[in-house]
């Protein structure tokens, strides 16, 4: 379909969660050690209903993320742990009402 209004569709912006009414702050850092050992931290703020809603929601994440690699290219594992925390503020743009979820997440993934 053709967007005559830009990068929205019906006044949504495309590819991004965070809707037209919000903005958001997102910071990542990220480094390798070697080939086996990757990492990366992220923060990510958004102020969601600034003009649309009495009450603004807000929202705060943490992310860290670390790889590491065990073997050789045919025979390669790769382990990976993932921790995320997220503190919503005003959910639903509810005053007062508040969520904290986390997520850990391990996995290994390989073939022999």
């Amino acid at each position: 379909p053709i967007f005559k209004s830009g990068y929205t569709y019906k006044g949504r912006l495309l590819a991004h969660h965070i809707a037209r009414d919000s903005w958001d702050l997102f910071a990542e850092w990220g480094f390798l050690k070697g080939k086996r050992l990757g990492g990366k931290v992220s923060l990510d703020y958004e102020d969601r209903g600034l003009t649309t809603s009495p009450v603004r929601e807000i929202h705060f994440q943490a992310r860290t993320e670390w790889e590491y690699r065990i073997g050789k290219a045919l025979a390669a594992w790769l382990m990976k742990i993932d921790l995320s925390y997220e503190r919503i503020r005003n959910f639903g743009n509810i005053y007062g009402q508040e969520r904290n979820n986390g997520l850990v997440s391990v996995s290994i993934a390989g073939s022999i």
